[in-house]
């Protein structure tokens, strides 16, 4: 069994552990209540760090701090987010991910689109 343990100095609560020679990190993520002010008033969720160059985000709604803060920490080489193609609910939206800095954008695969897109 392996056990993450909680890292000091992260842009936010973030857990680590190594899976061989993988590097594996675990930031929090603000995916429900959809009316939830911050990740740390959402339900427990984590997005995935693979050896400090790809963020997974997992389920999570459009949370520029999470981006902004952890790509200035870790200049990752592409970022996976999800996306839904309208605004509301517990998921980033196209609109929302449209506002962020073009330097994340252009390293960013959306997935997780509705089964109706």
């Amino acid at each position: 069994m392996v056990r993450p343990t909680e890292m000091e100095s992260q842009p936010r609560e973030t857990w680590h552990t190594q899976l061989g020679n993988i590097d594996i990190k675990l930031p929090r993520t603000m995916h429900f209540p959809d009316d939830a002010s911050s990740w740390r008033d959402s339900q427990w969720s984590t997005g995935v760090i693979l050896d400090d160059r790809v963020l997974f985000t997992s389920d999570t709604r459009c949370d520029p701090d999470l981006l902004i803060s952890l790509n200035a920490h870790y200049h990752f080489d592409v970022t996976f987010h999800d996306c839904q193609l309208f605004t509301g609910g517990v998921h980033a939206s196209l609109d929302e991910l449209a506002g962020l800095p073009a330097d994340i954008k252009e390293r960013m695969v959306l997935m997780h689109y509705s089964d109706n897109w």
